[in-house]
């Protein structure tokens, strides 16, 4: 349950001095949002929950490089995020999905996308999304999932990922050309 305020200043300071007391109250401040961002940046197949405690504690041992200048869940999230790139590229072992690597009834789902008229199983249709997402790089996987799956703007996922407008556009769009390509290696033409 978070606070009605976040955390001033001086609960800051003496959450970096480590009092305790101060330190909770700046973790269930950050919590719901480090949640989200965890949760909305990783493939279904990976524990969300180890991420979110890795996250807490950088919140907590790098609070002395929060400047104030926007609000401590904005920087929160941020680490968030780059938690999840680092998660992200642990996690690829190879770049190419080949279709002989999915289970008979993701291969009928592939098959399903193929065909206009059917309609799958969303959470079939949402482990072919990881598993695309997974032929690409850890920070296309991010934008791909900010602005396609989450709905943020371009500048939106600029400011969280800490790069320029245009450099967020081209990463995008090449992103979006190695999935349709991806796609169209495993017969489904979009």
């Amino acid at each position: 349950m978070q606070p009605a305020e976040s955390p001033d200043i001086g609960c800051l300071t003496r959450a970096c001095e480590g009092d305790q007391e101060a330190q909770s109250i700046v973790l269930r401040w950050v919590y719901p949002v480090v949640a989200r961002t965890v949760r909305a940046n990783l493939p279904r197949r990976l524990p969300a929950e180890d991420v979110e405690q890795d996250v807490l504690i950088k919140v907590l041992t790098s609070l002395s490089d929060y400047r104030g200048c926007g609000p401590l869940e904005h920087w929160a999230a941020r680490l968030a995020i780059f938690t999840c790139i680092d998660v992200l590229r642990k996690e690829r072992r190879r770049k190419e999905v080949r279709l002989g690597d999915l289970s008979v009834t993701e291969m009928l789902a592939v098959a399903a996308l193929a065909q206009e008229s059917a309609r799958i199983d969303q959470a079939m249709a949402a482990d072919l999304v990881d598993r695309l997402l997974d032929t690409l790089s850890a920070e296309d996987q991010l934008v791909v999932r900010l602005i396609d799956l989450q709905g943020h703007s371009i500048r939106e996922t600029a400011e969280l990922t800490g790069r320029s407008v245009v450099a967020t556009k081209v990463r995008v769009f090449r992103a979006r050309r190695q999935l349709r390509s991806a796609l169209s290696r495993w017969g489904v033409e979009r």
